[in-house]
């Protein structure tokens, strides 16, 4: 059973939504929004990770595809990135809410990582919706 439509949602919803926590904690300021927004993006690179290991394992009956090999492999590179970028941003920051620092200005490098982390999660899932509405990938036509 493909899962890959079911988990790749959470990171597609879960990765930006923490980056606007991030930008209101900003704003706001106060820490706790700021954890709110860290717990919402390492769920997010979570399901990033599922996302990334469901989504080779669905993928491997359609390499042999030529119509789809080249935008294949390209949603795979960005969904690499987008996972490897949001595990080094997680890690990184985990110091600051450990030791309670993750405040003001000093977050300002964080957030806007979160901001990369959701723009790299937003053009994989745009390879991810070609594969699926221009060629019919995972719906069980076209296959």
């Amino acid at each position: 059973m493909d899962i890959h439509p079911q988990v790749v949602h959470f990171a597609v919803a879960l990765i930006p939504f923490a980056a606007l926590l991030d930008l209101y904690a900003l704003w706001r300021g106060g820490r706790a929004w700021h954890h709110f927004a860290y717990v919402t993006f390492v769920v997010g690179v979570a399901a990033a990770l599922g996302a990334v290991v469901s989504g080779n394992a669905a993928a491997a009956e359609h390499w042999d595809r030529e119509d789809v090999q080249l935008v294949l492999s390209t949603h795979e590179d960005w969904a690499t990135a987008t996972l490897l970028c949001g595990l080094a941003l997680a890690l990184g920051r985990l110091p600051l809410h450990l030791r309670k620092e993750a405040d003001g200005k000093r977050m300002l490098p964080w957030v806007l990582g979160a901001l990369a982390g959701a723009t790299l999660i937003a053009v994989t899932a745009h390879y991810g919706g070609v594969l699926v509405y221009e060629h019919a990938v995972g719906l069980g036509g076209n296959e």
